[in-house]
């Protein structure tokens, strides 16, 4: 796996994003153990990887790849591949596209210069980023909004543009994350990353800020202060937020009732769940499964809903 800071060696896309990409296809990939090895050939778009759970095998035209969860890979065209999986099932994403603009391949220390220079960084600002391999830094943030993508070109669209947006926001959301995990190096950011890690990885419905300070033996306001400066948020707020992308990703990906997924996203209640939800993303959450699962599923998660309160 690569990660964000060994990436020395690697290639960078430079794809030119004053247009949207078009979008040939958007889905999620599952690799069974038992299966044989799966191959494609090459064809003239790009494909970009992005692992969800397990380990999947990437053998290209020149090189080897592994592709892990929150891993990305971004193969160029004409690139004949052999996908295989070991000792588990493996699942990822998989984004077929093409800029319609200029297209470049630069080596990792040329971008870098870039961005240690202002008129130079004005040269690349319209493009889309990606290294051909990298370790997403928040990669919570990507899966929802894939999985946002994968159930929006699911539906039926009148026009090619709304996939072709919907993939070019990945892409940009993707570049983004690049760049500023470039910028993240210090003793501070690593110890940001420690506590976010923590928060994810130790929900629970009575999280508090007292928690993690205890935790990690700091004063709450110190933490709450290096969550604000990273993220935008303070620590309670950075707790309810990561509840939040765990409740989008179930209305997402499954049709459990409301009340279930208020559970299995550590609220104390699906009243307190339906008013933070509406607070935050705007839309209620059957609102916001209606804009993106099939109309079935809304339905019948619906349904258990009322049967459940019955």
């Amino acid at each position: 796996m690569v990660s964000q800071r060994n990436l020395s060696n690697s290639m960078i896309y430079l794809l030119n994003s004053d247009r949207p990409f078009h979008c040939y296809m958007a889905k999620k990939e599952i690799i069974k153990k038992n299966n044989k090895n799966k191959e494609k050939t090459g064809v003239n778009i790009y494909e970009l990887l992005i692992g969800i759970e397990g380990e999947v095998q990437l053998i290209t035209n020149q090189s080897y790849y592994s592709l892990q969860k929150g891993s990305s890979i971004l193969l160029p065209p004409n690139t004949d591949l052999e996908l295989k999986t070991l000792n588990e099932d493996s699942t990822y994403y998989c984004f077929q596209f093409f800029p319609k603009d200029e297209q470049k391949f630069f080596p990792y220390k040329q971008v870098v210069d870039c961005f240690n220079s202002r008129e130079k960084l004005k040269r690349i600002i319209n493009n889309v980023i990606i290294p051909t391999q990298y370790q997403i830094n928040n990669f919570r943030k990507i899966n929802t909004l894939a999985l946002e993508i994968i159930r929006q070109i699911d539906q039926t669209y009148y026009t090619d543009a709304i996939p072709s947006y919907a993939v070019t926001s990945l892409l940009l959301q993707l570049t983004n994350d690049f760049v500023s995990g470039f910028f993240q190096g210090t003793i501070k950011d690593k110890r940001i990353n420690e506590i976010t890690k923590w928060i994810e990885e130790n929900l629970s419905y009575k999280l508090t800020v007292q928690d993690v300070a205890e935790h990690f033996q700091l004063n709450y306001r110190y933490i709450s202060k290096l969550l604000k400066q990273a993220t935008g948020m303070s620590t309670s707020a950075y707790i309810t937020h990561i509840k939040l992308e765990l409740a989008r990703q179930y209305l997402l990906e499954s049709n459990l009732p409301l009340k279930l997924i208020a559970d299995k996203s550590f609220f104390l209640d699906d009243k307190y769940f339906l008013k933070v939800f509406k607070k935050y993303v705007g839309e209620t959450p059957t609102q916001y499964r209606q804009r993106y699962m099939k109309e079935f599923l809304v339905t019948d998660s619906q349904n258990r809903t009322k049967n459940h309160k019955k």
